[in-house]
């Protein structure tokens, strides 16, 4: 008889999972990592407040991922009903994007597992189950324009520094499919044009002429008491509607990628020929590095 009820227990249990989740969500959002320190979490008003925080300058490794994902597992352990704001805790950088050190050396099977890590740890941000607002505080390139694409809203402190998508334009290489509906789903289709394939730069204030950030602030404090407001907004007795809705949102996004096997071959094989073509991998090596330091990103 216990066996019998503890059997019917974990057929509800699985059943309300399914319910609350559809099921291509389940593998992408596990987490990978929780033996990595969080970054730091300051509570402002009804706000847990993330500071990226990873050496060197932010660039995205195996090691950010981790940290993002310990981060995002954190936020929903210890601050369960509170939206987020993210910004850095490095003056004028948000994140450059890639490590290139890292991301260079890598093997073909390798940087397929990388890059499918990055996918999913992306998407556990673009689904974390409340408001989220990116407080962009610096320069804010590649895969770090990305990971604000992710957060729900944008705002942006004054200043010199740059927003933009290098990839095509100034480098020579493609997104990974996920990456890509990111930006699909976040800018107008001829902002994506811009911004994806001519690789255009914006500054904070063309950002919000043209709609990257939905918000322009004095400096970065002001930049977060603004997030903070955009994401307390939403009262919490609506958070289950939110998250609801933002699935909703998503699916298609996330079902493109898993379902169609031409478009995601197109994207991906194209990513990966790029880099490891005869001549191709140092070719996007000087050019990344090129970018680099145009923006003097060392």
């Amino acid at each position: 008889l216990y066996q019998r009820r503890v059997r019917g227990c974990l057929v509800k249990i699985i059943m309300l999972r399914s319910l609350r989740t559809p099921a291509f969500l389940h593998h992408p959002v596990r987490t990978f990592c929780t033996a990595f320190k969080p970054w730091p979490i300051q509570v402002q008003g009804k706000t847990a407040v993330v500071r990226i925080d990873s050496k060197p300058q932010n660039l995205v490794d195996d090691t950010f991922l981790s940290e993002l994902d310990a981060t995002l597992q954190q936020l929903e352990e210890k601050h369960s009903t509170k939206p987020m704001v993210l910004t850095s805790n490095q003056k004028d950088l948000f994140s450059p994007g890639l490590d290139i050190k890292s991301f260079f050396p890598r093997d073909k099977p390798n940087l397929v597992q990388f890059s499918n890590r990055m996918n999913k740890v992306l998407l556990k941000l673009a689904l974390f189950p409340r408001p989220t607002v990116a407080a962009i505080n610096g320069h804010c390139i590649a895969i770090g324009f990305i990971i604000a694409m992710a957060c729900d809203f944008r705002v942006s402190s004054k200043g010199s520094f740059k927003i933009f998508l290098p990839e095509v334009k100034k480098i020579g290489i493609g997104f990974p499919a996920l990456p890509y509906e990111l930006c699909r789903a976040k800018l107008h289709p001829r902002l994506l044009i811009e911004a994806t394939l001519r690789g255009r730069v914006y500054d904070p204030q063309t950002a919000l002429e043209v709609g990257i950030v939905d918000a322009l602030s004095e400096d970065q404090d002001s930049a977060i008491a603004q997030a903070c407001s955009i994401a307390e907004e939403i009262p919490e007795d609506s958070y289950e509607a939110y998250r609801a809705v933002k699935e909703t949102f998503w699916r298609p996004h996330c079902e493109r990628v898993a379902d169609n096997a031409h478009y995601k071959r197109l994207v991906d094989d194209y990513f990966y020929k790029a880099r490891f073509s005869p001549s191709g991998s140092a070719l996007l090596e000087q050019k990344y590095m090129s970018v680099m330091n145009k923006n003097k990103i060392e």
